[in-house]
């Protein structure tokens, strides 16, 4: 069990820790700075919201997005309860709070659950380019165990738009615990960032003038194209 004090976190939180935590001081603490969005992130947060209501309303996509119907309709044909940005939050006890619990501890949400007796499918909508690696969808598939007992496979499935090409794998309740301790000591690293209050620079590939933190000593003007 993390000491305290316990700061609530996602996947997007440890991640963006992780990249680098002097710039998720600044953008998650300090707020002080804050990412501009560009093209990708623009047209990924209105495909979403499309997305979202094709399956929730059976709303017809909008006409520059009908490109991913032919992927999208044998999701919403598939058997069983489907779900639109289900959000799940966790104490620290890993009990489900409300969202926004004084005592929340963990917040996971996902762009699409489908729940059918002992299986699920969870979907997450990518618009950037294919990456390699399961953390985040596996970190909402662990949840999901802990809040539905009968649940016994879950079928975890990143969908690239870029691609039109999917990533599934599958995940077992018996794996579960086996996720959690392999995450847990990136939490508390986490966690421990805030006691120290220690966010020093990490060097990547933002520094090259994609990062807002222009203060840091890392940080390059982008280079025209």
């Amino acid at each position: 069990m993390i000491e305290q004090p316990l700061r609530a976190w996602s996947y997007s939180r440890l991640d963006g820790y992780e990249t680098c935590p002097r710039k998720y001081w600044h953008q998650s603490v300090a707020k002080d700075v804050v990412d501009e969005q560009g093209e990708q992130q623009i047209f990924g947060t209105e495909a979403h919201k499309a997305f979202k209501m094709y399956f929730k309303l059976g709303q017809a996509l909008p006409l520059h997005l009908r490109q991913y119907e032919q992927y999208l309709k044998p999701i919403a044909a598939a058997p069983g309860d489907k779900i639109c940005e289900q959000q799940i939050a966790l104490n620290a006890d890993f009990q489900q709070v409300e969202w926004y619990a004084k005592d929340v501890y963990l917040r996971v949400i996902s762009d699409l659950t489908q729940h059918n007796k002992k299986s699920a499918v969870i979907w997450d909508w990518k618009f950037g380019k294919p990456k390699e690696g399961f953390d985040q969808l596996k970190l909402t598939a662990a949840v999901t165990f802990l809040i539905g007992p009968e649940i016994e496979r879950i079928t975890m499935a990143y969908f690239w738009a870029k691609t039109k090409t999917v990533s599934p794998k599958v995940m077992l309740r018996a794996e579960a615990p086996t996720f959690w301790a392999e995450i847990q000591p990136r939490v508390q690293k986490f966690q421990d960032a805030y006691v120290a209050n220690e966010w020093p620079p990490k060097p990547n590939y933002l520094c090259k003038g994609f990062c807002p933190v222009t203060s840091c000593q890392y940080w390059e003007k982008r280079r025209a194209r």
